[in-house]
């Protein structure tokens, strides 16, 4: 028996002799998880049952030996990420040693109340929709599958997106030029462009465009947005000089350590930087201001990440021109229901409802307190006898 690396990168080759017979597999995934891979396959080609026909392969077999392939090469690179971190969940639980057929409604009733135990509902159902996945590609390959219901947990509605205002922002650049000097372009590009994170570090030369003054967001092999579509993006006056004079890397717009690109978003980095702007908004004589803890004194700070830099750019947007519909073409949403999170940040988008609706009963209240008074003054019919 042996486990080794198989020719295209992040398989393994898993080879068997049981019987004077070589069975030999090829499998996505680590070393550990071909080794696993192969313990099961040993014990079942000893057990002398047919290759094919011997039993029905459990979820997490499936997954390793079958789907994994099939999401990578469907799937977005950002989406296939995130995708692999949910399989190794799903398949780390006791659902990864359940055979397809022995899924039942329980099953899954079993898994939400665990899971949601240690993380929040939305991230339940996107698990529960990982393995709604795992189950149609089985079905189409006509591999038996259990039959049961995979109802997702309730949900509370998206609160209202948080932004940073001006005097937030100015800390935010000042704490870049001290802790992370050249976090500082990015940041600004994301708060002008209002771009996701993947797109500002992936972002290459050949989206700018100087002349007519647009950013050009295109499909790279590292990033792809959300629709597949490319789009444009007006470059401000306060971004266009980060956008010219020397480049540092030939492709990339932005560059960490060293002048190479971002192999992701810095959060530690970032998360210091805003650390730093919080602690340099707090009062003065506040303890939080000289040392690293958490302000918990009702003082102004800063809170959220990246994402917040995108939520800022709407804001400021909806401010100067209240076009949901432009909105949504620069933030790449592919429905307009994605922007109407926005909603909120028109100005004065209520007052347009004032007095639709307008009914009164021809009375006051200030009249009919008068009247209770009047009548407890008034002496009754008995008394009066």
């Amino acid at each position: 028996m042996s486990v080794h690396k198989g020719r295209t990168p992040g398989t393994q080759r898993v080879r068997i002799w049981v019987r004077g017979k070589q069975h030999e597999w090829i499998v996505e995934g680590s070393k550990t998880e071909a080794r696993a891979f192969e313990a099961r396959k040993r014990v079942e080609l000893e057990a002398g049952l047919p290759l094919e026909t011997r039993v029905v392969p459990t979820f997490s077999d499936f997954c390793v030996s079958r789907y994994r392939a099939h999401a990578r090469a469907h799937l977005k690179t950002s989406t296939w990420t995130v995708r692999k971190y949910q399989l190794a969940t799903l398949g780390g639980s006791f659902l990864g040693s359940l055979r397809l057929t022995e899924f039942s409604t329980d099953a899954i009733e079993r898994y939400k109340q665990e899971r949601r135990r240690e993380v929040q509902p939305r991230s339940v159902n996107n698990e529960l929709k990982v393995l709604r996945a795992v189950f149609n590609y089985a079905r189409a390959l006509g591999v038996p599958v259990g039959t049961f219901k995979c109802k997702l947990l309730p949900v509370i509605g998206r609160g209202r997106v948080a932004c940073w205002n001006d005097d937030q922002l100015s800390h935010l650049w000042m704490a870049c030029r001290e802790e992370a000097p050249k976090m500082l372009g990015v940041c600004l590009f994301l708060a002008n462009t209002g771009c996701r994170e993947g797109e500002a570090i992936h972002a290459e030369w050949e989206w700018i465009d100087r002349k007519p003054g647009y950013v050009s967001i295109q499909p790279n092999d590292h990033w792809q947005p959300k629709s597949n579509e490319p789009r444009e993006i007006p470059i401000c006056d306060a971004l266009a000089p980060w956008l010219s004079g020397e480049r540092k890397n030939a492709r990339w717009v932005f560059v960490s350590r060293k002048n190479r690109p971002y192999a992701g978003w810095p959060k530690k980095q970032f998360a210091r930087v805003v650390g730093i702007a919080s602690r340099a908004m707090c009062r003065e004589g506040c303890p939080g201001r000289e040392n690293k803890a958490k302000c918990k004194h009702g003082c102004p700070s800063l809170r959220g990440g990246a994402h917040t830099l995108r939520h800022t750019f709407a804001s400021h947007f909806l401010r100067g021109m209240p076009d949901m519909y432009l909105l949504a073409q620069i933030l790449g949403h592919s429905h307009e229901r994605v922007t109407e999170v926005y909603a909120h940040l028109l100005p004065d988008h209520l007052e347009r409802a004032r007095n639709i609706v307008n009914m009164s009963p021809g009375v006051g209240p200030a009249a009919l307190e008068a009247a209770d008074r009047w009548r407890a003054k008034r002496p009754s019919r008995r008394s009066a006898r």
